[in-house]
Parts: C-alpha cells; sequence; structure tokens
C-alpha cells in the first residue's frame, strides 16, 4: 500500500516546530534545549507512525495558538499544555497499552529537572494520562488538551478521510475487518457524545463539523463482531 500523502497533507516544517517549541520554553522561563528537541523529533519520526508524528503535533500546536488568546490560561499554563502536547504520543507502539504511561514517564525522565516544579510534573503526568481514554475532566487546561487531541474530528473531509487511513496503516498487523469493526466502535462512541467538545470556546469552533464527519459512523455495522477478537481498544 502507498503511503504518498494525499494532496491536502500538512507541510511540517521543522523549523515552525521549533520556533513554536522556543515560544514554550520561553512561557516557563528556560533555556532551548538542543538534546530534547531532537530527541522529540527523533521519537514522531518513527517508522511505526502515520497519524501519531510530527503532522499531529504541527496541527494541534497550531489549533492551540489559533484559540488559546480567547482564554483566561497565564503564559505558564500555556507552556504546560503545549508540553503536554509534545509528550502525550510520545512513546507510540500501536501493539501496546500502556502508551501514555509510558510517555508520561519518558517525559518525566527527559525533561530538565529544573524545569516545573513537583506540582506541575504531577499536572503534566495527569493530562498525558487523560488523553488515553479521553474522559471528561474537571481541570479546564486539560479539557482544552483533551478538545485539541480530538479537533482531527472537525478537520475537512479529505483530511478525516485521510486520518482514518493513516490510522488503518498504524494498524496493519489487525485483519481489516477487525479493523473496521473496532474502528466503528470506537468512532460511534465519539459520535454520540453530546457536546463532544468540553470547552465553550472549541466546542463553539469544532463541534458542528466534527459531527458532521461522525455521523456515518453511528450507522450499524455491518460486520459481525467477533469479541474474542477484539481485546485491544484502538486509539482515536
Amino acid at each position: 500500500m502507498s503511503n504518498t500523502p494525499v494532496p491536502d497533507a500538512l507541510i511540517v516544517d521543522l523549523r515552525v516546530l521549533k520556533d513554536l517549541f522556543a515560544q514554550t520554553c520561553k512561557k516557563l522561563d528556560v533555556g532551548f534545549p538542543d538534546g530534547l528537541w531532537l530527541k522529540l523529533v527523533e521519537a514522531y519520526q518513527e517508522p511505526q507512525r502515520h497519524y501519531h508524528q510530527l503532522e499531529h503535533i504541527q496541527e494541534l500546536l497550531e489549533l492551540h495558538h489559533q484559540h488559546v488568546t480567547q482564554t483566561s490560561f497565564s503564559p505558564r499554563e500555556q507552556g504546560l499544555i503545549e508540553l503536554a502536547i509534545w509528550g502525550h504520543d510520545v512513546i507510540y507502539d500501536p501493539q501496546s497499552k500502556d502508551n501514555e504511561l509510558k510517555s508520561a514517564e519518558w517525559m518525566k525522565h527527559h525533561l530538565p529537572h529544573d524545569w516545573l516544579s513537583t506540582s506541575e510534573y504531577a499536572w503534566l503526568s495527569t493530562a498525558i494520562l487523560a488523553t488515553q481514554h479521553h474522559s471528561p475532566h474537571m481541570d479546564p487546561t486539560i479539557q482544552w488538551l483533551l478538545d485539541l487531541d480530538l479537533s482531527i474530528f472537525a478537520s475537512n473531509p479529505a483530511r478525516f478521510n485521510r486520518y482514518h487511513k493513516q490510522i488503518k496503516l498504524e494498524y496493519a498487523f489487525v485483519p481489516a475487518h477487525i479493523f473496521e469493526i473496532k474502528r466503528h466502535e470506537i468512532l460511534s462512541q465519539f459520535a454520540k457524545k453530546d457536546p463532544l467538545f468540553q470547552t465553550p470556546i472549541l466546542q463553539a469552533t469544532l463541534e458542528s463539523q466534527a459531527k458532521q464527519n461522525l455521523s456515518p459512523w453511528q450507522k450499524i455495522c455491518p460486520f459481525v463482531k467477533p469479541a474474542h477478537l477484539l481485546h485491544k481498544p484502538l486509539k482515536p
């Protein structure tokens, strides 16, 4: 199967991403860590990634910067959210059940020890772990992160279809009919959420298009569900 991107593919620009990471460092009042930057880029360029790679990070960061000025988040809170964006998929093995836990541990191990307070490191771990199940959360900063992570559902139809194909490539080890059953199960659950997005700002911006993209997945799945084969949930 060809991995050639379709025309609507985002052109990932490492210079843009590096500048955004430098802005994060400035908000946290820390110097730019060249070693950490290179490790993050290397992690997100691993060959098993098709959706959970630098394009995903760039999309989330750009949407975040587009709307975060409408929030009351302090510059430091914004920087923490941006760190969580970088960290939430830094470990990604489609065949693993604990990517988020390992990602949280990776960030704690690789971030300079004097960057964050003890409570901020705890927040970062909580935020990254929250992206595993996308359950409603009480913390507005984590709500914001979760909404950003689901923003792919509100992309234009061509991008949404490419997203589905990218996820399918990541789960190429799963038989095609099993994959379609599991994707239907996951996306139908998101389609039923009302509202899907937790923050008023991103709900107003993204909800309508997301529901439109997800509506076909509310139909009954045409496959019979072999439950004994479906032991592992697929990540959105």
